[in-house]
């Protein structure tokens, strides 16, 4: 019985087992955000290069859905609130079909922040998604620390911002 524990410890040692966060979340490795050039909401290119520099919080979402509506003005008060501080919050749409109601929405809820829409290489280099909303985020070497699905509540987010943008959160 002991070789049997020994040989598969030394298993896991040498061909790796996932790692977990202390929330039990599994973590992903470090990688690179991917560079891309997305249209917006009026047809104009952006680059990826646009951001260098910045803590990015990419959110992708549709703007259809009460939850990634929820999430969209938590969004928008996180970039009002840090964007000086070098925060870029960008939503990633994914039905890009529906641009004039998405400007209908932000204009009629008072919502500032850059919107793009996604296409599949965006959505594959960000790891996928799972549901909506998913928020990456990527720091300001350009690579995604961290990655969430599902809608997160102002706290959670700054928590995980806390580290990059030298936040002092209220206990």
């Amino acid at each position: 019985m002991n070789q049997m524990r020994m040989t598969l410890l030394i298993g896991l040692l040498c061909f790796g087992c996932p790692a977990f966060a202390q929330d039990g979340r599994p973590v992903r490795p470090v990688e690179r955000a991917p560079s891309f050039v997305l249209e917006d909401l009026d047809g104009h290119k952006v680059s990826s290069t646009n951001f260098t520099g910045t803590t990015r919080l990419f959110f992708f979402w549709v703007q259809r859905d009460d939850l990634c509506q929820k999430q969209a003005r938590i969004m928008a008060e996180l970039q009002r609130e840090l964007g000086d501080r070098g925060l870029r919050v960008i939503g990633l749409m994914l039905d890009v079909r529906n641009a004039e109601a998405t400007k209908a929405f932000l204009k009629d809820n008072g919502l500032q922040f850059q919107i793009l829409l996604a296409d599949y290489t965006a959505i594959q280099g960000y790891g996928g998604l799972e549901a909506v909303p998913t928020i990456v985020l990527v720091n300001r070497d350009g690579l995604m620390v961290d990655r969430r699905v599902g809608v997160m509540e102002k706290k959670e987010i700054l928590e995980i911002l806390r580290p990059f943008l030298d936040i002092k959160l209220a206990k």
